[in-house]
């Protein structure tokens, strides 16, 4: 995969907080937040969709979530799309269109949004030939969240045009298809913030069963874990990885939010998991800064102020999110405690 680091190191993992999950329409949003950060993932999913076999190495260039496109009568319409993202191979130029929407609730509703964004694509790259004009429609796909009771894997489209009819298929993306392993497998991260509507109808009876909270704490666990060892052999970076856990555990929380017993499980593993992933970055950027004090006040001095400021930072967290004690939270994130309360008599800068 391109390693987008650089330009993703500018951004924050609070970011995220402008996902305002109050309801289901924002769950598009999740999908294009994380499509955002992670464009390069396009491709894997793309080639799951359609059949596609685009190399990691495929450029991959996103286009605007809303698109002005001009009415019969003149009037200006601005449509949202989930993602629209052009993939280019070094041996085709031109590129191909994708469009893929994210929908909660399955139907063949979303055929109508998807007829409406693809024509509002196709005016946009209209070509004038020697026998009049061309159009192109983007390959588009829906991801359905939730279980239907559909079988078919397409959605048919069908256009009349004046002498003729032509049809195509939108294929359907179901989440419950793919397990742990299967999205790891077929890399595909940017369905990891979805995972949580595998467990969706079983929440009810899941929260006064402490054996299917901690089969669910364990597969968090799963996933966490398999993350971090991508962000280890530099497959995604730091903030990546921060990204899909926080985002992760926001759509469960919403999701969850009745059910306290399953929140508390869900934040211990992800809230863990995020902090740390803070912690590290803030440690990182502390001992850059420290070492550059460090040339006036010492090396020594310099570093040991950066260390400091991390673990009053991971603690206070940490307390924050899961209320618990600062001496337990020293204790999960590995903090001697006694260095932690020494720490808080020094002043930060």
């Amino acid at each position: 995969m391109q390693d987008t680091e650089k330009d993703l190191s500018k951004q924050s993992t609070e970011s995220s907080d402008d996902l305002d999950l109050q309801s289901e329409q924002t769950y598009d949003s999740v999908f294009w937040s994380v499509l955002s950060r992670m464009q390069e993932y396009l491709i894997p999913l793309v080639n799951e969709a359609f059949g596609k076999h685009y190399s990691p190495n495929a450029r991959v260039s996103l286009k605007p979530m809303k698109q002005v496109t001009r009415g019969i009568e003149g009037s200006l319409n601005r449509r949202d799309t989930d993602s629209m993202a052009t993939i280019i191979e070094d041996s085709d130029h031109s590129g191909m269109d994708y469009h893929f929407e994210c929908e909660a609730w399955p139907g063949n509703a979303i055929a109508i949004r998807i007829a409406e964004y693809a024509v509002g694509s196709a005016f946009q790259s209209v070509k004038l030939t020697e026998m009049g004009a061309e159009m192109f429609l983007p390959y588009s796909a829906v991801i359905f969240l939730r279980a239907d009771s559909l079988s078919r894997d397409a959605l048919t489209m069908t256009i009349h045009y004046p002498g003729g009819t032509a049809s195509y298929n939108v294929p359907v993306i179901r989440i419950r298809s793919y397990s742990i392993d299967s999205l790891f497998e077929k890399k595909l991260l940017l369905l990891l913030p979805f995972y949580a509507f595998n467990f969706e109808k079983d929440l009810g009876n899941m929260d006064s069963d402490s054996t299917q909270i901690h089969q669910l704490m364990k597969n968090l666990d799963d996933i966490c874990g398999r993350l971090s060892l991508l962000a280890k052999s530099k497959e995604i970076n730091e903030y990546q990885k921060a990204f899909l856990m926080e985002i992760m555990n926001r759509v469960f929380q919403k999701m969850a939010i009745k059910y306290q017993n399953i929140t508390k499980g869900v934040d211990q593993v992800m809230g863990g998991y995020i902090i740390k992933t803070y912690a590290d970055e803030i440690l990182e950027k502390g001992i850059e800064q420290g070492i550059e004090q460090g040339i006036k006040r010492g090396i020594g001095q310099g570093i040991e102020q950066g260390t400091n400021r991390t673990m009053l930072y991971a603690v206070d967290n940490y307390v924050t999110k899961l209320h618990v004690s600062e001496k337990e939270a020293c204790e999960t994130l590995g903090f001697d405690y006694s260095e932690f309360l020494k720490a808080k008599d020094v002043p930060v800068s």
